[in-house]
């Protein structure tokens, strides 16, 4: 959101100005007043691991005023930024006298250990991370995170909460991350096992094989984590959930498979993050093709207002029953070909979820050894027929490509 060139803008040239594409210091700050009126926190996305090459801190192409830590192509060592980055004097070629982020030269990398970088990203009163949580941030999400020492995150983390003691903070990885939920880094990371689990079981891959990678992940993350996790289906990263699921053979059935795997990641714990356009069936595919604009109608746009509708339905079944918000996960109990079926309890509340991958319907018997004994049956919360306990046990028939909730009040 910071002043850059790029369409991107993870090539900063200005970490405390917002970009005038997007508006103003003034209109984050509205932006942020306005949505907490609402009940919607503001978290803003940046990266402190690289800048861009056309910025005052940098200034390789001389559009800034002198200062910058490679004026011109050429190392300054006067510069205010000079400790920013690390140089090779020794190279003739500009490219290489820098380090560009894996190889990229116009995103020269900081050195992370750099006490007067530190101090500008999160140390100062007035450093970049304190900075926007004073203008009404809620917290931070970071990029590439993994490339960042992990002293760095513990200094940064404590400047958030000493600075917001309920900002949320959140990494970017693309694996385990395990050692970052130890309650000295991060409280949550953009779930990227969730995304590519899901994205193949939804596309009909085993239901077995596809959870194992999300009982990993209940398994190994600590429960206030696991909650909080940024469970995403699309990314301006990775190709849309549609394109994943063949939008440009079948869009019909993209469709429904991404109707799926909405209900799944709907009924499952953690932070459910909508893509903007997936809800209307915006596709595409590797960047820039996922980062198409909105597809609004009065600019000519054609959203899908049925797909819409589903989406609405499915968000509105998950405020409706707190048990899919926070209610406890064990392990399945059922996984096999194409069903999963999960327990959630929260308190007196149960709530059995099915989905089913396959075309065809998958009808089922489940044990629910954890029901009173009085319980008679459990009803669909979205509507459907009502299903019999017998002796512990219920049968159930999961419609094609879809799900099914069941709870117990």
């Amino acid at each position: 959101m910071f002043r850059a060139p790029s369409n991107h803008k993870y090539d900063t040239a200005d970490y405390k100005q917002i970009d005038p594409a997007f508006g103003s210091n003034a209109d984050f700050e509205r932006l942020c007043a306005e949505a907490a009126k609402r009940g919607i926190r503001v978290i803003p996305d940046t990266s402190l691991n690289h800048v861009g090459a056309d910025s005052p801190y940098f200034n390789r192409f001389n559009n800034f005023k002198p200062g910058g830590a490679f004026d011109g192509g050429k190392i300054n060592p006067a510069s205010p930024y000079a400790s920013w980055f690390k140089f090779k004097p020794g190279e003739t070629d500009p490219d290489r006298q820098f380090q560009g982020w894996v190889g990229v030269t116009d995103l020269p990398e900081l050195d992370k250990n750099s006490p007067s970088w530190r101090a500008f990203a999160y140390g100062d009163a007035d450093s970049v991370t304190r900075l926007w949580l004073n203008r009404g941030a809620a917290g931070w999400r970071m990029d590439v995170v993994p490339w960042v020492p992990d002293d760095f995150w513990r200094e940064w983390r404590q400047a958030v909460k000493a600075t917001q003691p309920d900002a949320l903070t959140v990494a970017e990885t693309w694996f385990d991350a395990s050692k970052y939920f130890l309650g000295d880094m991060f409280d949550s990371t953009m779930n990227y096992i969730f995304r590519n689990a899901v994205l193949d079981y939804a596309a009909g891959n085993s239901a077995a094989k596809s959870y194992a990678q999300l009982e990993l992940l209940r398994e190994a993350y600590p429960r206030d984590n696991l909650f909080a996790l940024m469970n995403l289906l699309s990314s301006h990263d990775q190709p849309r959930a549609l394109h994943h699921f063949g939008e440009d053979r079948d869009p019909l059935l993209a469709r429904q498979r991404l109707r799926l795997a909405v209900f799944f990641q709907m009924t499952y714990p953690g932070s459910p993050t909508l893509y903007y356009g997936d809800e209307v069936g915006l596709g595409g595919g590797d960047d820039p093709y996922n980062r198409a604009p909105y597809p609004w109608a009065d600019a000519g746009g054609q959203p899908d207002e049925a797909l819409l509708a589903d989406f609405k339905r499915l968000v509105k079944l998950r405020h409706d029953l707190p048990v899919l918000r926070h209610g406890t996960l064990s392990a399945p109990l059922l996984a096999d070909d194409h069903v999963i079926v999960l327990a959630r309890q929260d308190g007196d509340t149960w709530a059995v979820t099915a989905t089913n991958n396959s075309r065809q319907p998958r009808t089922v018997r489940i044990a629910l050894p954890f029901l009173p004994l009085a319980a008679e049956q459990l009803r669909d919360a979205l509507g459907g027929p009502a299903v019999a306990v017998t002796n512990g046990e219920i049968e159930l028939t999961v419609p094609p490509l879809f799900g099914r909730v069941l709870v117990n009040r």
